[in-house]
């Protein structure tokens, strides 16, 4: 049985809009608070409005650890394999969080927004750490 699941800005709901838990943590493990606290503007309060998801993700990456900013890896990846497999459907996430918070994400598919956020984070963390990382 798959289950569909859409997301708003505090609860993950299955497909009959009945909630299931806290934020994500039904069908993965808790966010690190770096993540959270991306998807909930707080880095735009450090940084300004306005800024696209390239400006953001390296000063977001610069105030965390390795631990940290591994977890938002795999948290990442996650995503996209539970978009593939049709577990996870983000067109109300992505309407009432990422349109907001990043305009150039608002005509991409979400496996495409992913993929540019799991890039922009790799680069951000090759900056920050260099290649071994």
């Amino acid at each position: 049985m798959n289950k569909k699941y859409y997301i708003d800005k505090t609860e993950l709901h299955d497909a009959d809009g009945l909630a299931e838990g806290h934020l994500w943590e039904r069908i993965f493990p808790r966010l690190p608070d770096f993540f959270r606290s991306y998807l909930n503007y707080s880095v735009l309060d450090e940084i300004g409005e306005g800024e696209t998801a390239a400006e953001t993700m390296p000063a977001a990456v610069r105030g965390y650890n390795y631990n940290t900013i591994k977890e938002v890896q795999a948290e990442l990846a996650e995503m996209a394999w539970a978009v593939k497999q049709g577990k996870l459907n983000m067109a109300d996430f992505l309407e009432d969080v990422w349109i907001v918070l990043v305009p150039e994400y608002q005509n991409l598919s979400p496996l495409e927004w992913l993929a540019d956020l799991q890039n922009l984070l790799e680069k951000a963390i090759q900056e920050r750490y260099g290649e071994g990382f």
